[in-house]
């Protein structure tokens, strides 16, 4: 009987920050939200669950989107979709990728590209 064999892959330490960051942000959004404003281990365990698991309008999850080098523009469609990517509101995508920017800048590391919708 064969056993099956999981592979492991190199994690690149300054994505893996990224990636941690981009999850407390999408914490913040949620814990803004009526889901957990008043509960934060709900609203941390939705985010995380979301991130993980949910494409949203997207084609992808944000984990898969970051993970796969789609980019931070990917993870903005994967969260709100028509609502701010296609030009639905070009402002606000700005403001998060200049947020991005800032964070990936703090941190020392490239913001990668594909970083709008």
């Amino acid at each position: 009987m064969q056993r099956a064999t999981r592979k492991t892959e190199k994690l690149d330490f300054p994505f893996a920050i990224i990636n941690i960051i981009l999850l407390l942000l999408f914490f913040f959004i949620v814990t803004g939200s009526i889901v957990g404003k008043n509960e934060t281990s709900v609203a941390y365990q939705t985010a995380v669950w979301y991130w993980m698991t949910q494409r949203g309008p997207g084609t992808m999850t944000p984990h898969d989107a970051m993970v796969n080098s789609r980019g931070f523009g990917e993870t903005i469609r994967s969260i709100n979709g028509s609502l701010e990517c296609n030009g639905g509101n070009p402002a606000q995508v700005q403001s998060r990728v200049a947020a991005y920017n800032r964070f990936t800048s703090i941190l020392g590391v490239s913001p990668g590209g594909n970083l709008s919708c």
